[in-house]
């Protein structure tokens, strides 16, 4: 019983250092390649219920050390998560038990139970790809610029396949003294297949830079816990404040960008409801101050806001008002409407059985609408993909903007709610891989951090310090990795 303890206890551990923590901000890569081993070693020696029991040990405590800042949110719905996650595992360490009878080939059914359980994490309205192995190796370019041909799941099939030739060669070797050919076989494809992940990191190449966009992004590392329309209009008078210093600094800029729901108010209806009704009030204040501050610009501004109940990316290009008129005049504006919404945070998954409470909370703004179609936004000649927080970690997002023909990724996030860095790094961790798989480069708008500009190999080029209020101006590069 010690020995099954112990076994899942260090497997989880592994986990949790392998990926970005509050203890090595990046994460230990090499741990990835083994922190499935201690457990894939137990698990044939297990009867069924045990198995079961100890992949509910294993789910929890992974997820409960690999993301304890969701505590933060909310303390019931994280350890319904930890639990959630404790199930899946507890039916994913079943299933490796039943196949363990399989004996030499054993090690196969490994790989591809391991490597379906990720590869379905990441899948469907309740997805959470937070803690797919591929996701330990975003700083290490030799192998991850593969993912360029692979998607992410080229090099997460690489990790996996080491952990389980491990367990299999020694497992062999110390009950027969010997090497059997089906283990010998993997091990040679493994070889071959980083071998290969080696040979494309090295000899990856950048189109030459077919244009440049100046842009500034801002952190204004806003207080979540503060509400209220007097604290909203302080939030903007901060994001403005910041914008004015960067463009102090940096006039030739051409656009700026502000994080996700950065303007809590939905200033575009609260304008026109102000034109078309008369209707007066704080909010259409806002909006007028907001739109005269934007159209006193020479630079364009994506903006993280509210529209009409959906969470949103709206670009608005300034319009010079007539000379000597004092009326406020709508910005050109364009708007991208959140896909993939937060299952309980930001969408009800009963919404069918409770149809009535949906619309309630939705009007009240306790939940979100889901944006009907993907859409990119143009400025200029350049097409920009906006995906909207926790969107830039799905690989299926990225690869549609791309295929629309997105130059550059611009996301919006706030996780200024966990205050935590752990929180932040593995989100940018998740996110590096967007450009990756698409070659494409992104740029980071986030409250609390992590802003950054990171290049179309997944590289980050540039961040500031999380937690604190800044901006970053970034002269981005817009080309296409081969």
């Amino acid at each position: 019983m010690v020995q099954v303890v112990a076994s899942v206890l260090l497997s989880a551990f592994l986990k949790f250092l392998s990926h970005p923590n509050f203890i090595f901000k990046n994460g230990l890569f090499l741990l990835a390649w083994f922190y499935y081993v201690p457990f894939l070693f137990i698990v044939p020696k297990l009867s069924l219920k045990k198995s079961a029991l100890a992949g509910f040990a294993y789910g929890f405590v992974s997820y409960f050390l690999f993301c304890f800042w969701l505590i933060r949110y909310d303390v019931f719905s994280a350890f319904g998560v930890y639990a959630l996650f404790g199930v899946y595992w507890a039916v994913i360490f079943a299933l490796l038990q039943i196949f363990s009878k399989t004996r030499k080939y054993a090690f196969i059914f490994n790989i591809l139970i391991l490597f379906f359980a990720e590869f379905l994490f990441t899948k469907g309205y309740f997805a959470f790809g937070y803690g797919v192995s591929a996701y330990t190796q975003w700083k290490i370019p030799v192998l991850t610029r593969a993912v360029r041909y692979t998607k992410i799941w080229g090099l997460d099939f690489l990790i996996i396949f080491f952990n389980c030739i491990v367990v299999a060669n020694i497992s062999y070797v110390l009950k027969y003294r010997r090497f059997n050919f089906v283990q010998t076989g993997g091990t040679l494809f493994f070889a071959v297949l980083f071998i290969q992940h080696i040979f494309i990191g090295f000899f990856a190449e950048e189109t030459e830079t077919s244009s440049t966009l100046k842009t500034v992004l801002i952190q204004n590392n806003a207080d979540p816990r503060k509400d209220g329309i007097e604290q909203y209009k302080k939030e903007i008078e901060s994001l403005k404040r910041l914008t004015d210093k960067a463009l102090m600094q940096y006039p030739d800029t051409q656009i700026v960008v502000w994080p996700e729901t950065s303007v809590v108010v939905d200033v575009v209806s609260a304008f026109d409801k102000k034109l078309r009704f008369g209707r007066e009030n704080e909010r259409s204040e806002i909006a007028v101050d907001l739109f005269d501050y934007i159209n006193s610009k020479k630079c364009d501004f994506i903006l993280g806001t509210s529209f009409k109940n959906y969470n949103s990316a709206l670009l608005f290009s300034p319009i010079k008002p007539i000379v000597n008129s004092r009326q406020t005049v709508l910005p050109n504006w364009q708007v991208y409407k959140k896909n993939h919404l937060v299952p309980f945070s930001e969408d009800f998954p009963l919404k069918g059985f409770f149809p009535e409470y949906y619309q309630q909370s939705v009007r009240s703004g306790r939940y979100w609408l889901e944006g009907e179609k993907m859409k990119l936004l143009k400025f200029k000649e350049i097409l920009i993909g906006t995906p909207i927080c926790f969107e830039d970690t799905f690989s299926e997002i990225g690869e549609k903007m791309a295929k629309m023909g997105a130059d550059l990724f611009i996301s919006l996030s706030n996780d200024s709610w966990s205050y935590s860095r752990a929180c932040q790094m593995q989100h940018l961790a998740a996110a590096s891989f967007c450009s990756m798989e698409n070659g494409i480069p992104m740029i980071r708008s986030a409250n609390s951090g992590q802003t950054c500009y990171i290049d179309g190999f997944g590289r980050v080029r540039e961040m500031i310090k999380p937690f604190s209020e800044n901006f970053l101006y970034c002269e981005v590069e817009i080309n296409k990795v081969k």
